[in-house]
């Protein structure tokens, strides 16, 4: 901060020009009145263990379990990622977080990378990442290359964990905002074998509200719902079930 303390004139020594005022300058003091921003309050586990992304199993662990124990091969059940998620779909823990926009897997190699690449990025002493998945569970078979058809079901290669549209991945809390970290989420989140964004908790309550808002004020009778339930053209023989449930927006 500067203040003018004194007049100098109108002629410029050096190149002897007509200026129409010279000022001195004099600097004081710039912190005098300086007001602190009020400290934040960041609500942190207390193990700094806990404040960074755990390693998950890679293989699902039977607790209780003595002697040998085969692990039943299950059949392909696409309802657990077809659909909208229903429950973990809103952000609990932090204001940031990750939410997946399709259906799929994550596999042991998908969930570690993901947890070395935010715990490089988190400053432990600020802020805290948290899963909101758990360690794979369901097991994923296939048969050996240059085998023939039959045989029965084939042997188990890894394990995985289904996820539905709109579930939240991970969550990032503490004293940072979304410009800080928005890089590394968005790279974690190219890294993911289904697309996902980065979402805050405003994000997701400005969402909510715009489509209750939509719905309230649409006066189109010609919806997707009522043109589905009611059959016009003859258009639930181009659809599927999934589309008439959820009204097109999930497959």
């Amino acid at each position: 901060m500067f203040a003018i303390v004194k007049y100098a004139g109108n002629g410029c020594q050096k190149c002897h020009i007509e200026l129409t005022g010279v000022f001195q300058l004099t600097q004081v003091a710039a912190y005098k009145n300086l007001v602190l921003p009020k400290k934040k309050v960041i609500d942190l586990p207390e193990n700094p263990k806990a404040r960074r992304l755990a390693m998950l199993d890679k293989t699902p662990q039977f607790v209780g379990q003595v002697g040998a124990f085969k692990i039943k091969r299950l059949p392909k059940d696409l309802g657990l990622i077809r659909g909208p998620e229903l429950v973990h779909n809103k952000l609990q823990y932090g204001h940031i977080g990750i939410q997946t926009l399709n259906g799929g897997y994550f596999n042991f190699k998908h969930l570690n990378n993901m947890r070395v690449t935010l715990n490089r990025a988190i400053d432990d002493q600020k802020m805290f990442a948290t899963w909101r998945i758990e360690h794979p569970w369901r097991p994923v078979t296939q048969k050996p290359a240059n085998t023939r058809m039959g045989g029965g079901k084939g042997g188990i290669k890894d394990f995985a964990y289904p996820v539905k549209s709109k579930r939240i991945v991970l969550e990032v809390g503490g004293d940072v905002e979304l410009p800080e970290i928005r890089r590394i989420l968005k790279h974690i989140s190219g890294q993911m074998p289904m697309r996902s964004r980065v979402v805050t908790k405003e994000m997701l309550e400005e969402e909510e509200a715009y489509e209750e808002k939509l719905e309230r004020l649409n006066v189109n009778p010609f919806s997707f719902k009522k043109c589905a339930w009611d059959n016009y053209l003859g258009i639930k023989k181009e659809m599927s079930p999934y589309d008439i449930l959820w009204n097109g927006k999930y497959r």
